[in-house]
């Protein structure tokens, strides 16, 4: 599920519309205990935190979306 949501928030998808990288963040130490020294899912911990610091604050994608829903009379 874990796998799943990071793909959906990287996409910008609709079903992940609420939720952020740090979210899912969040739910990696449960994974992290119940697979204790799996290399694969170090990695995928590594990379969900590695997208997180570079991915712009949302309140930048939701800036662009009202500026695309603008629309100008002539």
């Amino acid at each position: 599920a874990v796998v799943t949501e990071f793909a959906e928030v990287l996409r910008k998808s609709y079903w992940a519309k609420d939720k952020t990288l740090d979210d899912v963040l969040k739910r990696t130490p449960r994974i992290r205990e119940a697979f204790d020294g799996d290399k694969d899912v170090a990695e995928l911990i590594d990379l969900i935190s590695r997208a997180e610091k570079i991915t712009p604050p949302a309140s930048s994608d939701k800036q662009t979306d009202k500026n695309e829903d603008v629309s100008v009379a002539p």
